[in-house]
């Protein structure tokens, strides 16, 4: 009897051997399994997370890259709009002296028939009587002649031999009618130069018409300007005002030397700045030389 205890007791002891034995084996696998399912799950979270700074890495790289890429691109448009400012600039001033050239050529190169259509209507024809002889000239309108509407001329125009005429009529181009000199009212008083002012006593309309606008010529002229002269010379146009051009040859104290040609009869009449379409004296006398003959023009500052 006591034998069959033993043996139950070394069976049962067997099997609790045996039963620790397989727990601890089971416990052992499953708890390396787990271990082994931890390091997997950390390489895999340490693979992860090198993913995404290799990712962070890439996108800051192309950050870096794209921020030098809008800071070339900036520096270039700097660039391009400094080169279009430059541009800008070039232009301008192509412009501003491309406006200077054309003011230089017209002033240059004036326009002839614009300067004959606005000053030829006021240059008349002059003709005196003196104890039967007649003689003319030439005469240019003005209209602050004594208060009135009167005409500027030569003063040997007016006097012939130191006389008086008897009388004195005035005709300008496309018109027949005659007006008439105040002979009594005549103003001599100019210092020894030769022009005198006198007053139209049967002035009208068609006379003030003539009187469009016009301009002195307030500054000193260049040397080699061109100029105008109209009048009616005794061997110009038998029916109509006379333009010669020519230009400032000179300046001699009160008087301009030009190279336009004046003859007999021009005397009176008008000299024009071509440029400034203004005013600038009377053609007096001409000067004769070897080769050419010069015209000396009064400046209008010593007539009015």
């Amino acid at each position: 009897m006591q034998k069959n205890y033993t043996l139950y007791a070394r069976i049962i002891l067997a099997s609790i051997i045996g039963l620790f034995i397989i727990t601890a084996a089971i416990t052992f696998r499953f708890v390396s399994a787990y271990q082994k399912a931890q390091t997997s799950q950390q390489e895999l979270v340490n693979e992860r997370l090198s993913d995404q700074e290799k990712a962070i890495q890439e996108i800051a790289l192309a950050i870096d890259v794209l921020v030098a890429n809008n800071e070339d691109v900036a520096a270039k448009l700097q660039e391009e709009k400094e080169r279009r400012i430059e541009s800008d600039a070039v232009a301008q001033a192509a412009s501003a002296q491309l406006t200077q050239l054309q003011k230089e050529v017209e002033e240059n190169n004036p326009d002839i028939l614009e300067v004959v259509a606005a000053w030829s209507p006021r240059v008349g024809k002059i003709r005196c009587q003196y104890d039967g002889v007649k003689t003319s000239g030439s005469v240019t309108l003005f209209s602050n002649i004594a208060g009135s509407v009167g005409i500027v001329t030569n003063e040997h125009v007016i006097l012939e031999d130191n006389k008086l005429p008897e009388d004195c009529s005035i005709t300008f181009q496309g018109s027949s009618t005659e007006y008439k000199v105040d002979i009594d009212a005549i103003d001599f008083e100019n210092d020894g130069k030769d022009f005198v002012k006198a007053k139209i006593t049967n002035a009208d309309s068609s006379l003030l018409a003539r009187l469009n606008s016009y301009s002195y010529c307030t500054a000193t002229p260049e040397i080699g300007e061109t100029i105008i002269t109209l009048g009616y010379p005794n061997i110009g146009s038998k029916e109509g005002i006379t333009v010669t051009e020519g230009i400032i040859s000179g300046i001699d104290k009160d008087y301009y030397i030009t190279s336009a040609k004046v003859e007999e009869g021009n005397s009176g009449g008008a000299s024009v700045l071509a440029s400034k379409r203004c005013y600038l004296g009377t053609p007096t006398f001409v000067i004769g030389g070897k080769a050419e003959a010069f015209a000396r023009i009064l400046h209008q500052d010593v007539i009015f």
